[in-house]
């Protein structure tokens, strides 16, 4: 997997699919909280979209949620569990999406559950669901995965 050492210019680059995804992830339960719609926009702002909103409002498909690049699959993952649990409550349409997420990537179960607890641990009420929040949550994945072993 290629690597840059700047996970956000890395999304940055792959942007719209990203943001796509976590406006999947904010409609899948059919609701959208503040702090969710909040989290979106930050990704938006972090991620150098200057339309987010327009985004928000337009529900893409799973076809096109789906669209992730293989170089940042894994950080997508950390990225939509953050949205899906920002409200303070992960729906099952939500996990479900964040299943097929992964299955789609056909990421390695112990790099997904890793992207999982990162996005779901920083997720706290009492954390900010805004544009450094999710920085540190792209932050932390990207240094776990170099940080991590890799098979001969």
């Amino acid at each position: 997997m290629t690597r840059t050492n700047d996970p956000i210019e890395l999304l940055r680059t792959h942007r719209t699919p990203i943001l796509r995804l976590l406006v999947q992830v904010l409609w899948a339960d059919r609701r959208m909280s503040p702090r969710q719609v909040a989290a979106v926009a930050a990704a938006g702002e972090l991620l150098g979209e200057e339309d987010a909103a327009r985004l928000i409002t337009e529900r893409p498909s799973e076809e096109t949620a789906f669209a992730i690049p293989e170089p940042v699959g894994p950080l997508a993952v950390a990225a939509a569990a953050w949205v899906a649990a920002i409200d303070g409550r992960t729906h099952a349409a939500e996990l479900t999406l964040l299943d097929t997420l992964v299955d789609e990537l056909a990421l390695d179960a112990e790099v997904a559950a890793q992207m999982h607890i990162i996005g779901l641990s920083r997720a706290t009420l009492k954390r900010a669901a805004d544009a450094s929040e999710l920085e540190s949550v792209l932050r932390l994945a990207h240094d776990w995965l170099d940080d991590r072993p890799r098979a001969a």
